[in-house]
This record gives C-alpha cells, structure tokens and sequence, in this order.
C-alpha cells in the first residue's frame, strides 16, 4: 500500500476520529527534568481536551527498563482525552527510574496500536524521550525502522521530541521525518517543545489530518533548532510523513 502525501485542505474535522498515542520515556534521567515535563504534558493534555476539531481518544504508555517489571506501562488505551487524568496525580502517577529500551517500546506501542487503530481515521503517534536506546531485547533499530515505515504508509503520521540528545538521528534511526522532529533542552525548554506539540496536534486535527499543518506548527515552535528553521543545515525534511 502506498501511502499518498497529504496537502492542505480546507476540508474540516468535526466528523473524524484521532488517536493520540503518547509514547513517554519515564527512564531515571528524566527525573532531572521532572517538573518541566509533568508540566509541559498536562498543559499539551488540557489544550487538546478543549480543542473541538475532531474526536480525539487518547494512548498514553510510559516506558523504562526496571527488573522485575514490563517496560511498557499501557496507562490509557484508546481512551476519551478528557479521561485521561493529569499526569503526575494519583490516577496517573510519574515516576522516572531505569533505563533506555526505545526501539522495544516504541515496536510494542504500536503493536498495542494496531489493535485499535482501524477505529480511527488518524493516528498521531508520539514518541518522546531523553535519552538514546540502551537496553531493548525485542527490536533492534532495523526492525523498529521497518515497522514504524509499514505504518506511515498505512497512513499513521510520527513526531519525535528528543531532549539532551542528537533528536534528528536518534528520529532517523526510527524512520521519523527531519521535518516532525523537535530537539531541545530539557531544563529549560520542555514546556516549550510541548506547547509546540499541541500546536501542531491541533492543526492536525483542525485540517483533518493535513500533515503540512502541524509541520509548520513544529517548525514555528521556539525550541532548540540549528538553523533556526526547525531542520538541521544540510538536511532537507522528508515530505511523505507528518
């Protein structure tokens, strides 16, 4: 299946169904940044609750490696975003520990994914971490790259938030577009990169699922960028994606 590029449309999203999956890295080094990204995603939460384009359902798994336990907490599953409770409440605790498994967590979220996805005209999945990939068993950065591929032909749009890290290869390495990549400095611009998050979710969904809005949103956001334009120098951003 091929999947076609998206452009913008005048067409609107009252009548189509999105699935926000949020894939969030609860590994132990995003302790250091705690309050920002408690803060950054409860705003991102509450601006989607109010955003009346489309009806939204919420996938919310939190990830790390810790003996003893899966390294995917499915919190909510295809819910209602206003049942989605803030996230460091007592419904939806956070708490950073462990390490980095990003490919398994990211193959293992969507194959949760896939079991509901056909409810749904667009899927928004999300993927954010702080650190590089240190300890899945499951996938490996081939695979992971093959499946995340598989779904955006399928028509699933990606967006990756990389904090402290090199974000545009780490979002390269799982087949998520340059241009749907926001890097940036956990201490000081989480709320930042989130804010642009929900900007570019809501244009998504405002558009019915048009990716070149929420691309614009992305590269608009006042977050750490290299060239200012939201695509590192030398690289230009994919356009069969988000």
């Amino acid at each position: 299946m091929t999947k076609t590029t998206k452009t913008h449309s005048t067409k609107k999203a009252k009548s189509e169904r999105f699935l926000l999956v949020f894939l969030l890295d609860r590994t132990g080094s995003m302790q250091a940044c705690y309050d920002s990204t408690v803060s950054g995603f409860n705003e991102f939460l509450k601006e989607q609750r109010a955003e009346k384009s489309g009806q939204a359902d919420m996938t919310l798994v939190k990830f790390d490696s810790h003996p003893g336990e899966p390294m995917c907490q499915v919190a909510y599953s295809a819910r209602p975003i206003a049942e989605v409770a803030l996230l460091g409440s007592e419904e939806n605790p956070y708490s950073p520990r462990g390490m980095t498994p990003l490919y398994d967590a990211v193959g293992q979220t969507i194959r949760v994914t896939e079991s509901v996805a056909t409810n749904y005209d667009h899927v928004l999945f999300i993927i954010q971490t702080d650190g590089q990939e240190n300890s899945s068993r499951e996938y490996n950065q081939r695979t992971v790259f093959d499946l995340v591929g598989k779904k955006r032909e399928e028509g699933w749009d990606f967006i990756f938030l990389g904090a402290d890290i090199d974000a545009y290869d780490a979002s390269q390495a799982l087949n998520v577009p340059v241009a749907n990549t926001v890097s940036y400095d956990a201490g000081s611009q989480s709320v930042l990169a989130f804010a642009s998050l929900s900007k570019a979710a809501s244009m998504y969904r405002s558009t019915a699922g048009v990716t070149g809005g929420a691309v614009d949103a992305l590269a608009d956001a006042p977050v750490a960028r290299p060239d200012g334009s939201g695509v590192p120098k030398g690289k230009k951003p994919k356009v069969a994606g988000l």
